[in-house]
Formats: C-alpha cells, structure tokens, sequence
C-alpha cells in the first residue's frame, strides 16, 4: 500500500552543503522532505575544505549551526600574497575588519567534518528523511506531483523537485528536458552552453610543520597558475593548486581527471611555492586526502520551471578563488525557504501555478547577487593566474596599495547577505555591519 502523499513534500536531489541545509530549515519549519544522495556516505573524505564566511555563518547561526563550526574550524587571520618563488607581494588584514564589521569570523574547515556536522545535528526524525546511495536517474511531472526515478528501481513522489545535486545535476537537465517537451525550451536556450572549465585544481588536506600560525591566509599567484593554502586546526595544510588547462571545454567535452595526471601536474610544478618553503611537491608527498578535478564554470539565468527549482552549484557554479561558493549555497537555501514557506502560509497545497510562480520569485530575488559573485569568483581566478598583461601590472603595483581596502570590500560584499525570515537573528548577526542586520528584518536583495 502506497504511503499517502502529505499536503506538500519537498524532494531535495543532493545531500551537501546546500541539500543538508535545506533538510535543517525545512524540519525547523514543518516542511515535509525527502533528501536523496548518490554518494554512499553524506559526508565523503575527498580532500577539499571549506570556508564559511560571515554571510554562510549568520544563516547557519539561525539554525543553531555556528557555533559548532566554531568550535570544528579555524579563524582566519592574516591574507598574504606571494610569487611563486614564495617572495610576499602585500598583506592585508582583511579577515580581522569583516569579524569587527559583521559579528563572525571567516572559518576555514575540512568539508568532511562540515558535512558531518550539518547531518549529525538533525533531528533522528529528520536523518530518517535522508537516503544515501539513491541516484536519479530520471523524472516525471504531473499538474499534481512530481516523480524521481533512481537506479535501484525505487522512487520518490512529492509536489516540488529541488536541485542541489551540484554541477552535474540531473535536475537541472530534467527541468530543461521537461521545458523542451512541453514547447518552452527557448526559456533555457542561453543556458545550454554555460558550463564550461578552463582551470582544473589539485586539492587535498597534507600534515604541516609544527609551530606554524593557525589561520594563515596564502595566496600565490603566477601565469597560468595560482594557488591557496590555509594552516587549519591540528596543524594541516588546507591547500589548493590551480592550472589552466590546454583550452576551455565545453560541458560536454570537459575531461575526467585521474591520479596519474595529478602526479604529471606536480612534477611539472613541483617547485612551486604555495608560502614560503612550502612547495607543491612536498604538500603532495605530505598529503592525507586530495582530488584532482576541472573547475567547471556557470552563470545560469534560469533556475526554475514549473515544479523543478535548483540551487548552489547546479545554477551558479564558481571557481574557488573567492572562497564563496558553498556561503552561496546557503544563501540561495535561504532565500527558496522563505519564498516556500511564504507560499505553504497562504496555502499549505499550493496550485502548480501559484508554486510555479514562488519558485520564480526565488530565482528573480537571488539571481543577480549570486550570478555577479559567481562571475567575480571566476574574474578573480584569471587575475590569480596572471590571464592578462593589466592583471600581472596590478599584482605588482596596485595590489600593495590596494589591499588596505580589501577588508571594508569584504565585510560590504558578505554583509549584503540575505537571511532566513521568521527565524531568529542571533545577537553577532545584528552588527551593525549588515545591511539586513536589525533584529526582525526580512531578507532583502
């Protein structure tokens, strides 16, 4: 006997950042879900690390979630610039002014242990919502419901279908494909071809020297080349190292990348200093988890259709450079929760109209801000790695002036964050740094 459908369920296809989130908002507000995850584990130890800024925390504060990131992660200090050769171009204490400005640090933490914290804080009747090892493979929509299909046969029912499935994600291309079905394919046609990789990056966690300063910020930046290391807790190297590839793929030609051509990226810049001393070579010898992958980029101008909705990097994919892609996430999580919870106030059985039309309301109020940080991530990756002649004059003569601006640029940049409405602002996120900061304030863009 079929288990009969509640007035509205929410099927969320990911469970990471902003799957995981999603589950916390949705419990606390009575929004019935399913959460279904390809991966076998929710949290997968595969080398990467996360930073959540001060627009990600105050969010996550709302759902009782920061502190323990606090407690997980590290704060980050100091932001140092540096040629390859490990010579410092500036310093800047940006970090500092955003912490004063907004009420939070900027934590860095292994993406393993977020994860695993996010779903370790659930409720047991919310963990009993979530499914691993469930990969969709198709779905169908109806006037009344919406349909996942998976690859063990099982499938899943509800009136909503949420894309937080990440660049590769099945929702976003079932929406697409339901749209051209129904005659509304133009609606995507300046989406097709916006995924695309120029940079791949070599990531990984790697033992570090005692004694070190925990926090340290180091950016290295060279042609074709650049790279980020953080000393997090328990004295290890967060670290990245990004190239450009041979040309920019295509989503459809963009390559899988392998150990063996991880190994041949570090023996051709072995010698390359991510902090003084500190080369690649023995970041990779030293190393405890890593991934080799291609950074995939997208600016999307359509995120919904009907009972599809997609969020994070199925829509909004960025390079890594700007440390903002996850804290993206969460702010997209933000904004579709009031917009669904809003709908379900006025109506807790919506009309695929009135969905259809709050679904799009989440996009037209989050699109711009997050579609312009993504472009600015991606613009800083090229400046990194030295693309153009004016981006190697302003490393070597306009960043030393510059970086003194960076923090109050930071704290202006997170504190035009959205947050979660009806939800409580804790007391750090009522600084006076926030555009939406006053206690009772509604997400604005």
């Amino acid at each position: 006997m079929t288990e009969p459908l509640p007035p509205f369920r929410a099927l969320i296809i990911g469970g990471s950042v902003a799957g995981l989130t999603l589950a916390h908002a949705f419990s606390r507000l009575n929004i019935d879900f399913v959460l279904l995850e390809a991966r076998e584990s929710i949290a997968p130890d595969v080398g990467q690390s996360i930073i959540i800024a001060a627009n990600g925390a105050r969010i996550l504060d709302q759902l009782g979630l920061q502190d323990g990131i606090d407690r997980m992660g590290q704060p980050l200090k100091e932001f140092v610039l540096r040629r390859s050769d490990g010579r410092v171009v500036s310093k800047a204490d940006w970090p500092a002014v955003v912490s004063e400005k907004l009420g939070y640090d900027n934590i860095i933490i292994e993406r393993k242990a977020f994860l695993s914290h996010l779903y370790n804080s659930l409720s047991p009747a919310a963990k009993s919502k979530i499914h691993t090892s469930e990969r969709v493979t198709s779905i169908t929509s109806t006037p009344d419901d919406v349909t996942v299909l998976c690859t063990d046969g099982s499938s899943y029912t509800g009136h909503v279908v949420i894309g937080a499935d990440g660049v590769r994600s099945i929702v976003r291309n079932e929406m697409r494909r339901h749209a051209a079905a129904k005659g509304c394919g133009d609606l995507f046609k300046n989406d097709l071809n916006s995924l695309t990789a120029t940079y791949s990056c070599v990531f990984g966690i790697s033992s570090a020297s005692p004694g070190l300063e925990l926090g340290g910020m180091h950016s290295t930046a060279d042609i074709d080349r650049s790279s980020l290391l953080f000393i997090g807790k328990d004295n290890l190297y967060l670290w990245f190292f990004i190239s450009k590839m041979d040309r920019t793929y295509a989503e459809s030609e963009i390559p899988r990348l392998d150990q063996r051509g991880a190994e041949e990226l570090v023996k051709r810049h072995s010698d390359f200093q991510l902090m003084e001393g500190v080369t690649l070579a023995t970041l990779w010898k030293e190393r405890t988890t890593w991934s080799y992958l291609p950074l995939e980029e997208a600016v999307n101008e359509r995120w919904s259709f009907e009972r599809f909705v997609c969020a994070g990097d199925a829509v909004h994919k960025m390079t890594p450079n700007f440390g903002q892609g996850g804290n993206q996430a969460i702010e997209s999580v933000a904004v579709l929760t009031n917009t669904l919870a809003s709908l379900l106030q006025k109506s807790p059985s919506p009309s695929l109209p009135s969905l259809a039309s709050a679904l799009q309301t989440y996009e037209s109020l989050r699109k711009k801000r997050a579609n312009t940080v993504t472009r600015l991530s991606n613009l800083v990756t090229r400046e990194d790695a030295l693309a153009e002649l004016k981006y190697t004059l302003r490393l070597l003569y306009l960043r030393p002036k510059f970086d003194n601006r960076l923090g109050d640029m930071a704290a202006k940049l997170q504190g035009a964050a959205p947050l979660l409405e009806d939800f409580e602002i804790p007391a750090r996120g009522r600084s006076k740094g926030w555009a939406t900061g006053n206690e009772g304030a509604k997400a604005r863009l």
